[in-house]
């Protein structure tokens, strides 16, 4: 099973903060439409990313030689806020304040990343829908987050070797 990206783990954040349903919050670009009703919904997608480093490492076990990659991300996140009524600027505070909670940390811990406690903005990006108005603000937030991979190397460390001499093959 591969590990949750960022962006599914900062959805279960929020989802654990404040009171999201499945139809209220998802991961941008899966071809969901906003529901007609008056609730406020949460989108979560990356915007870009930074690799920061990246090794290898070979290690000797007992099954032989491993081979250990690691690479180092910068993720910029957004988190899109959106109502159809004042709802969003009513919940606003409280998801920010679910990216600094001690559940945000547990899964901070778990997931070995780290997610900026503050976001770098938080614009209004309103639009018109129809005769009325979206409510919407845009959360941008870094995670620093390492991962790795593990591979054993076909190593041989046993070679036969012949020689031909005057004596014959040695």
């Amino acid at each position: 099973m591969m590990d949750p990206t960022t962006a599914q783990i900062v959805v279960d954040i929020l989802k654990h903060a404040v009171p999201l349903s499945a139809d209220q919050i998802w991961i941008y670009n899966q071809r969901k439409e906003i529901p007609p009703t008056r609730g406020f919904f949460v989108v979560v997608g990356y915007v870009s990313s930074k690799p920061y480093g990246a090794s290898r490492k070979q290690v000797a076990d007992s099954s032989g030689l491993v081979e250990k990659c690691s690479v180092v991300m910068q993720e910029m996140l957004s988190i899109k806020v959106t109502s159809a009524d004042y709802s969003t600027v009513q919940q606003l505070p409280m998801i920010i304040a679910a990216l600094s909670s001690t559940y945000a940390r547990e899964m901070q811990e778990k997931w070995g990343f780290k997610l900026a406690t503050v976001p770098l903005s938080v614009p209004e990006t309103s639009e018109l829908e129809g005769s009325g108005i979206l409510y919407q603000f845009t959360i941008t937030v870094n995670a620093l987050r390492g991962y790795t991979k593990e591979g054993n190397i076909d190593y041989y460390d046993q070679f036969s070797t012949e020689t031909s001499s005057e004596k014959g093959i040695v």
